[in-house]
């Protein structure tokens, strides 16, 4: 009697996991349900929180489903990457960042989550270029000139950083150990106050992305002297590359990335992925990134975690060799 009723439980017990496996499909089929929440890791008002207040409007419509914002700023991102990485693999909670994720774990020790492997790039969103700006007095014409400018009176620049560990800061770093020079560096908190100081002429250039400063270039307030990257952009079609400045290796776009938590089903990745493609193409969506000196951009989850891969792979000596620590 007591065998036979283990024999049930057993048998029961199978059934169950049997109906809830052939559960899935049909759940990722029906997705979504309900509202989804898309995590910005910055507070609201910062450029991640302005380029996803459209993208949810855009994916409301592709999706049939509100995408409410939830703004958890604070830790370098990382606060609102953890609860992105926590949460269930189900599709209701997403994330938006950028590939700088790549190197979190070069800068931080004492992770809850690791940025790579707990957390599942479902897509591109947009690029945006970043360039080397300063004051227009600055007797300066090209980046060789600022490098050149360098190593004869280092004393007189200062590299406005808007944040230890940040692209800007990185790319700057990059060009120096390519150029082999070293400049004296004013710490800031964010690109705002830099910006103002350099416009000012208290700091004399810095390295900011495109639509933060592309305001302040078209009224003559700071000059651009290098995008940083390999084919010149349209907002600006004067300014050289930092490939044609001979700096190849100091190539520093930002991208954009819409990230899921790990294990999310394939048939609900996929109709993410196609959500988010066709919400970036959407003449709405390119109007906004236009403005903003953006650029929209498109890849595979599996071309994104490579690239996730290269970047970090990159980065780590540069990190190491600068001693980096923000914890």
């Amino acid at each position: 009697m007591l065998r036979q009723a283990r024999v049930n439980s057993i048998r029961a017990a199978i059934a169950l996991a049997m109906v809830a496996g052939s559960c899935i499909p049909v759940l990722s089929e029906a997705y979504p349900t309900r509202p989804i929440s898309l995590i910005v890791p910055f507070p609201a008002g910062g450029g991640t929180d302005t380029l996803a207040r459209p993208l949810v409007e855009r994916l409301k419509e592709h999706l049939g489903q509100p995408v409410i914002i939830d703004n958890r700023g604070g830790g370098g991102s990382n606060i609102g990457n953890s609860a992105a990485a926590r949460s269930a693999a189900d599709g209701y909670t997403l994330l938006i960042n950028t590939d700088t994720m790549a190197v979190l774990s070069l800068l931080f020790a004492k992770l809850t989550y690791d940025p790579i492997n707990d957390l599942t790039p479902v897509g591109y969103i947009a690029s945006v270029p970043m360039v080397i700006a300063i004051n227009p007095k600055l007797p300066v014409n090209s980046v060789q000139d600022l490098i050149e400018k360098a190593r004869k009176d280092n004393d007189s620049l200062n590299f406005a950083n808007v944040g230890t560990g940040t692209p800007q800061h990185l790319a700057f770093e990059l060009l120096c150990r390519a150029a082999g020079i070293k400049i004296n560096q004013a710490g800031y908190r964010g690109a705002g106050p830099a910006i103002n100081d350099v416009v000012a002429g208290h700091i004399q250039f810095g390295v900011f992305t495109l639509g933060s400063v592309l305001p302040q270039i078209e009224a003559g307030n700071m000059r651009a002297l290098a995008v940083l990257s390999d084919k010149r952009h349209p907002a600006v079609p004067n300014v050289p590359t930092i490939v044609e400045a001979g700096y190849k290796d100091v190539q520093v776009p930002i991208r954009y990335i819409l990230f899921a938590p790990k294990g999310m089903p394939h048939a609900i990745m996929t109709k993410l992925n196609k959500a988010l493609e066709s919400s970036v193409a959407s003449p709405e969506m390119t109007n906004v990134l236009s403005r903003n000196a953006y650029e929209p951009l498109y890849g595979s989850p599996e071309e994104i975690s490579k690239l996730m891969r290269d970047e970090n792979a990159r980065w780590s000596p540069i990190v190491k060799e600068l001693g980096l620590r923000l914890d």
